[in-house]
């Protein structure tokens, strides 16, 4: 963990996770095998296992990520949002409310929400 990056309230990191930079987790966070690096942040009750979240990134409140994911630049994931595989959300793009992004790719300013699922090969962008 560097010496900037932070965990702290009831957040837990495990296994061989690697938290960098300024990165935060907190909360009842809960991050198993990731790297968390930047300026992300992870909090609430959120979950990132075996996934990357970099940059200016922020997943919380009930989200997921997953399986090889990538989260970064200044991308949201929240409420109960899932974002599994080989799945990408980038740029300035949300993915929340019960949205899964299962292998696709959010980017750019697009917002999915709802029961919206984008699955492999799929790209959704605004």
């Amino acid at each position: 963990m560097s010496s900037k990056a932070k965990v702290f309230g009831n957040a837990r990191v495990f296994g061989e996770s690697r938290i960098e930079g300024e990165a935060k987790v907190y909360g009842n966070a809960r991050v198993y095998g990731a790297t968390i690096g930047g300026f992300a942040e992870i909090h609430g009750n959120a979950t990132v296992e075996q996934a990357t979240v970099e940059g200016n990134a922020r997943v919380h409140g009930d989200a997921r990520v997953g399986g090889g994911a990538l989260v970064r630049d200044r991308a949201i994931v929240r409420d109960a949002a899932k974002v599994i595989g080989a799945a990408v959300v980038d740029g300035d793009a949300v993915v929340d409310a019960s949205a899964w992004v299962a292998g696709g790719q959010v980017t750019g300013s697009a917002h999915i929400s709802g029961n919206t699922t984008v699955r492999a090969g799929e790209i959704y962008s605004s």
